[in-house]
């Protein structure tokens, strides 16, 4: 018998404790709950203001410095000497960035969409135009970047990376050629091979594009009267020893603007890059 009513009463115990346990939660989840609607309004402000500072990184107008190493420097439009590059700087329009013999960066255009310039390379921001726009089919307050992009690369090698890219575009330029991009991962070498002074139309240059997803149209602006040249995937298009034509680089760009595109040349696979005209 006192086994018997140990047990039950050790039963009896468990219920208790079970009860009182189920009661302290029932009173904790009540409490989290009133604590999530009290605080309800903040949360949604929090968001909001999260879409909003996103919403005003995507329509910058800029691009920015992500990460530096080595010798990075900047020219801003207007200045006349050149100054150390920072981390989350921002390029505007007319702005120039070179990095030095050990130097390279990564530029954010927008929605992670970057451009790698490795060593020994001088890029100028021609123009940057950037908006945000709905996303339709997406939740409240879902936006996201678009962009307008000219970038020239005067000399060195960069390595766009495109691939969150709809609604945008990029036109690289390179004293010889101008390849226009609407996502892709591709590189674009210029190495000056002769002379010293391009806008005299002095100087030679070998470039290279070398596409590794999507496709670019490349115009070679050395010969107004034939259209730009697709390159796929997997394929690379070389110019070599071409002359910058008397006018120099400007000059080529506005001929560009009059709707008067390059000779297209023949794209090659990998290893032996297409030959473009003179």
């Amino acid at each position: 018998m006192r086994f018997f009513n140990g047990k039950r009463n050790m039963i009896s115990t468990e219920r208790a404790s079970f009860k009182r346990t189920e009661g302290e939660l029932k009173t904790m989840l009540s409490r989290y709950k009133q604590f999530f609607i009290s605080n309800l309004g903040v949360y949604f402000l929090a968001f909001f203001v999260v879409m909003l500072i996103a919403a005003a990184d995507a329509g910058r107008d800029g691009i920015q410095i992500t990460r530096i190493f080595g010798t990075v420097q900047v020219l801003r439009e207007g200045h006349t000497s050149w100054s150390r590059a920072n981390e989350r700087q921002v390029l505007r329009t007319g702005d120039r960035l070179r990095t030095g013999e050990n130097g390279w960066c990564y530029l954010e255009l927008h929605e992670g969409n970057i451009i790698k310039v490795l060593k020994n390379s001088t890029v100028v921001l021609d123009s940057v135009k950037q908006t945000i726009e709905r996303v339709s089919g997406r939740i409240l307050f879902a936006y996201r970047g678009v962009g307008s992009y000219n970038v020239r690369l005067e000399e060195g090698h960069v390595v766009p990376v495109l691939e969150r890219f709809t609604g945008s575009s990029m036109s690289l330029s390179t004293p010889v050629a101008t390849a226009g991009v609407r996502g892709t991962i591709f590189e674009a070498e210029v190495e000056k091979v002769g002379g010293t002074a391009a806008s005299s139309g002095e100087a030679s240059y070998n470039v290279n594009f070398t596409v590794h997803k999507g496709e670019i149209a490349v115009t070679d602006l050395s010969n107004p009267t034939a259209g730009a040249t697709m390159v796929p995937a997997g394929f690379q298009l070389g110019f070599r020893n071409v002359h910058v034509p008397t006018g120099g680089f400007g000059n080529q760009q506005q001929r560009q603007g009059q709707g008067m595109p390059g000779h297209p040349g023949q794209p090659g696979q990998p290893g032996q890059p297409g030959q473009g005209g003179h």
